[in-house]
Order: C-alpha cells, then sequence, then structure tokens
C-alpha cells in the first residue's frame, strides 16, 4: 500500500515571484546591487577557472536553444560583456546563514528537520520582478509526511483559521536554523489579531514572520520598515514549486497519490480522490507526462511527472541513475528541470506585473485632468518600451528542441496560461496606445481648425491691406518715437484681436461651417453669427 512507501529521497524547491516596487520609471533598474549582507553576488560559474565547470553544467547548456541559452547564460564574457546587459540578464545573490529548517506540522507530530540547500534571489535586467529559490531535501520521509510537507510549507500567509484559532493548511511551526542550530526565525501563522489588523490597516496581507525574515531586507511595499527594496504579491499565499519523490518501488504509488502529489492537495489516509471521477478523468492526459512512465513494466527506476497550475512534481525509484546528483534524473531536476520551470514562472511573473501596472494607469486616469491624461501617456509609453524590450529579450515559445524539455515546457506554459495572458497584455497595449493615437489626433484637429478659422479672420484684413498697399497711413515724417508707439498699438491690437479670435475659434468655427451650407436658410445664418457672442448657458 502507498501508506507504507517511504521517500528515500525528497527534494522541494519553492520559486515564490515578487514584484518589486516603486521603480518602474528607472529604466534600467539593477536591484541586486541595492542588496547587502547576509546576501552575495554568486559568481558565474561560466566566467571562471575550468575546475568549477562541470559536465551537467555542459549538458544543460547543449539541451536548450540558443536564444535561450542567451537569457539563462548571457553572451561571452569578456568579448560581449560591454554591450546590452552585460555577462547575463539574470542576476543571482545567495545567502548562507539559515543551513536547516525545523517543521512541526501537527501539535502532536514530531519535528521533521530538512536540510536547506540552497536560498537564492533570481533578479532580471530591466525588470522590476525577483524570484525566491529555496531548496530543501530530507532522507526516509513516510510518503504521506512528504506530501504534507509539500502541501503545507510554501504558505506566505493562511487562508484562513479554524475554530481552536490554527492556520489552515499551514504547518503549526516552521523555523529556519542557523549553522549552530540556532533559531534565526519562526512563523507566527497563529497570531490571527496580527493578519487581521494588518489586513484591514494596509489592505494587503501580512507575510508570515520566517519568511518576511528569509527575504530581508527586501519588505512588504505598505511596510513602515525602512529597507533596500519593496515587494509586492504577484500571485496567491501558495508559493509555486517542484517535488522529487525517490521510492523504493514507484509501482507502490497509486493513482490517487500522483493527483495529490499532481495537484499538490495534500495526503488523505482514506485514499480517494481530493475532486470527482468527472472532473479528474482527464487528469492522465493534462496533467501527466508520461513517455518514461509504464507501470506494467515494473521498472524501478521508471520516472512520471506531473504538472499543475502549482507546479512540477517527479516521481521516480532509488537506482543510480535515479538519484544521482550529477548524471541521474535528481542532476536533471535541480538543473535542466528548473530551468524549464524557472523560464515558464518568469514569464507569468512578468507579465503579471505589466498587467497590474497598466491596471493602476487606468484607475488613475481622469480624463478631466490634463496632469492626469499626461501622466497616464507618459505610463502607457513607459509600459510599450517595457514590453517591447520583455518581447525581444525573454519571451519565446519553444526552449528547447529535445523532445521531452520541450513537451516539459509547453505543459508548463499550457497549465499557467502563460500564452493567453500575453494575448491580454499585448492586446491591452494595443488599445491603450489606439486611444493616446486618437486622443493625438483630436488634439491636432482642434489646433488645425483654431488655426484655420484664425487664418479666415485674418485673411479679410490682409488681402485689404494688399490692395491698398503697405502705406495706409503716412509715418514717412513721423519721429522715431511717434513711429514706435505705431508699432506697439498695432501689435497689442493684433494680438488681442487674434487672442480673442481664438478664444471664439469655436463658435467662428460653427459659423463658418453654417455659411458654407448652401441648403441653411439665410436666417439660420444670421443666427449662427449671433451666436458667436450670446453667453454659453450651463
Amino acid at each position: 500500500m502507498s501508506s507504507d512507501t517511504i521517500v528515500e529521497h525528497f527534494r522541494h524547491i519553492l520559486l515564490w515571484p515578487l514584484q518589486l516596487v516603486p521603480t518602474g520609471r528607472e529604466p534600467m533598474a539593477c536591484h541586486w546591487q541595492k542588496l547587502g549582507p547576509p546576501w552575495r553576488n554568486l559568481d558565474d560559474r561560466f566566467a571562471h577557472e575550468r575546475g568549477r565547470f562541470q559536465e551537467r553544467h555542459y549538458r544543460e547548456f547543449v539541451a536548450f536553444l540558443p536564444h535561450v541559452q542567451h537569457f539563462l547564460y548571457g553572451e561571452a564574457y569578456e568579448r560581449e560583456a560591454g554591450r546590452g546587459y552585460g555577462e547575463s540578464p539574470i542576476h543571482i545573490v545567495r545567502r548562507e546563514d539559515v543551513t536547516s529548517a525545523r517543521v512541526t506540522l501537527d501539535e502532536d507530530g514530531p519535528p521533521i528537520d530538512l536540510d536547506v540547500v540552497h536560498i537564492d534571489l533570481y533578479f532580471f535586467h530591466d525588470l522590476d520582478i525577483a524570484l525566491l529559490y529555496v531548496e530543501l531535501a530530507a532522507e526516509g520521509l513516510p510518503l504521506a509526511g512528504a506530501q504534507d510537507l509539500m502541501f503545507r510549507i510554501g504558505r506566505t500567509y493562511p487562508s484562513g483559521w479554524d475554530e481552536q484559532g490554527r492556520a489552515l493548511h499551514c504547518p503549526r511551526r516552521m523555523e529556519w536554523l542557523g549553522s549552530g542550530g540556532e533559531v534565526l526565525a519562526a512563523s507566527d501563522f497563529e497570531n490571527c489579531e496580527h493578519y487581521l489588523a494588518a489586513m484591514c490597516r494596509n489592505r494587503s496581507a501580512r507575510v508570515a514572520a520566517h519568511w518576511d525574515f528569509l527575504v530581508a531586507p527586501i519588505v512588504p511595499h505598505h511596510s513602515k520598515v525602512p529597507g533596500a527594496l519593496r515587494y509586492r504579491h504577484l500571485e496567491d499565499y501558495r508559493i509555486p514549486g517542484m517535488g522529487f519523490f525517490a521510492t523504493r518501488d514507484p509501482s507502490q504509488i497509486t493513482r490517487t497519490d500522483y493527483v495529490r502529489l499532481g495537484l499538490n492537495t495534500g495526503p488523505d489516509p482514506s485514499e480517494e480522490l481530493p475532486y470527482s471521477d468527472a472532473y479528474l478523468a482527464r487528469f492522465e492526459e493534462e496533467y501527466c507526462h508520461d513517455r518514461f512512465f509504464d507501470p506494467g513494466r515494473g521498472v524501478a527506476s521508471g520516472m512520471r511527472l506531473t504538472c499543475s497550475g502549482w507546479g512540477l512534481t517527479m516521481v521516480t525509484g532509488t537506482s543510480t541513475a535515479a538519484i544521482d546528483p550529477e548524471r541521474g534524473l535528481l542532476g536533471e531536476f535541480r538543473h535542466r528541470y528548473f530551468q524549464l520551470f524557472l523560464m515558464a514562472r518568469f514569464h507569468k511573473a512578468a507579465l503579471l506585473m505589466m498587467a497590474d501596472r497598466l491596471a493602476v494607469a487606468v484607475n488613475a486616469l481622469d480624463i478631466t485632468d490634463r496632469r492626469s491624461v499626461g501622466r497616464f501617456a507618459q505610463d502607457m509609453r513607459l509600459s510599450m518600451e517595457s514590453f517591447l524590450r520583455f518581447n525581444h529579450r525573454y519571451w519565446f515559445h519553444q526552449a528547447s528542441n529535445q523532445t521531452q524539455a520541450s513537451e516539459i515546457f509547453a505543459l508548463l506554459t499550457t497549465q499557467l496560461g502563460t500564452e493567453r495572458l500575453y494575448e491580454d497584455v499585448r492586446q491591452s497595449l494595443g488599445a491603450m496606445s489606439a486611444y493616446l493615437d486618437s486622443e493625438s489626433l483630436r488634439r491636432q484637429s482642434r489646433f488645425f481648425l483654431k488655426l484655420t478659422v484664425v487664418t479666415i479672420c485674418f485673411m479679410v484684413g490682409a488681402i485689404t491691406a494688399t490692395v491698398l498697399g503697405m502705406n495706409v497711413l503716412d509715418f514717412a515724417h513721423a519721429t522715431h518715437l511717434e513711429k514706435l508707439v505705431a508699432v506697439i498699438v498695432v501689435f497689442v491690437g493684433v494680438l488681442l484681436l487674434t487672442t480673442y479670435t481664438v478664444v471664439k475659434s469655436r463658435r467662428l468655427a460653427a459659423f463658418v461651417d453654417a455659411l458654407s451650407d448652401e441648403r441653411m436658410a439665410l436666417t439660420t445664418k444670421a443666427q449662427a453669427f449671433l451666436d458667436i457672442w450670446r453667453k454659453e448657458q450651463r
């Protein structure tokens, strides 16, 4: 039975997307440069001595298409470093003070110790996006316990509380530990009042204390605490993730377990499906990648991948070909599959960030306020420039020509709805661009209308002066003072007449339009002429 199955090797990778604010007006934001200890810049393994560049790095690199290689690894180190975004558009910082995690799932259950393999922050050139990467590992866990860990620990805040005040779907307590076993930070899911007060005050969910500690000195956008950077949530309280399960006999894992692993619904001792049979009738077709999964063969090293909107899970055996961190499936999971997962999640995060900024810009638009319209036009230009750079620098539909990698990437983007989101953002930008163009054309037409009216009005005087000659008044014998006064008087008179004509240009245009209509009666045309000076009634 699957209840007796032991997960010999468990890996859980969490990838939390964050929107960085308020740096949207900075054309080339280098957020990673603002972070200090405990974060340090992670050296590029391609840019140093040969000993750090391993064969798995080579296999990972050649698995992707050239344009994806440029995205993930940048250009040649010395030759292209001074062009564009430099060595690579991805910048990684790492902290190493947190070495393990202690998770207590239930009050009466023992704590579970997990090794913290890496804690990284991924930044992207010219985009206000960051992805927090946390990799956890454990050995010899019961399958139900591993399922429960994957279901609960990636919660940035509770979805609610039960009658006893226990946070729903969250661990009872989670702690980050240092190298000496000291507690660096602990969760506060049970502190209901603090979460409710923060929601009421900030109209934004409060992040749990242990996650707040992990991303410091980055702070929430509404926080009064000073921080190098500020962030907003992009998705819900569940952090997307990846799960690796290596068991001695994968054939013992039931369909119910695969459903719960793939959809990340947590364990259930009843062995019942979490949803209806009708809803899960196409589970294998929609959520599973079974190229190497054939339970009829009974091969212990067989591998099954499941993918949903939450994340990606891999179930395999415990052979050397499976758990070898360099050449086995574990190495593939932590590197090539992670890169696919990173790209899919980055695409969605960037598009969600752009969609959010478009919504904020439209909400702030007041068409009766010239300054508001001007700010909206500037925000739209910046958004269109940002989308253009994202489209040509980061966006691609295919990541690899290798069949399995290509299928996994397609499955990820399908589950995330990235293509549809991309089209929505592109169409929204197109609609806003059309609005700005029409507004510009409307202002130009009004300007040319006023200019035409002023030209018509002054054409009579210009022709009259031309017929009578330029010297209607003889100033040949006038003194210099008389000539200067005459010039000033004429200049001021013409200026006042021009200003008055511009003020009345709309009514003059209506009169000119009525005068040119041969079907309109003479009395109606006279009425249009008198309307030029009639006081407008509110």
